[in-house]
């Protein structure tokens, strides 16, 4: 996980307008941030799947889950934010 964060360090200093050091180091951390989200989720999803713990949820906690994640993505689309941010959120 380490050499894509470098890279796209590397590559968002090269190619996107930064502000100053600062702005582009707080991105760059914001981003280690995010892909250490993606990486602690993953396992997650695949304990998900062994022991399709989905399968049996009741009836009413799925909807409230399939509710709370519909107006969850809903606010991040209507909500002004960075890209990156936007497609964390999901």
């Amino acid at each position: 996980l380490g050499p894509p964060i470098v890279g796209y360090a590397i590559y968002s200093i090269v190619y996107e307008d930064q502000r100053g050091w600062y702005s582009w180091a707080l991105q760059s951390g914001v981003n280690v941030v995010y892909a250490v989200g993606f990486m602690m989720m993953t396992p997650q999803l695949f304990l998900n799947y062994k022991y399709k713990s989905v399968e049996h949820l009741p009836w009413r906690a799925l909807i409230y889950r399939a509710l709370n994640t519909f107006i969850d993505d809903l606010f991040a689309f209507v909500i002004t934010m960075p890209g990156l941010h936007r497609i964390s959120v999901f």
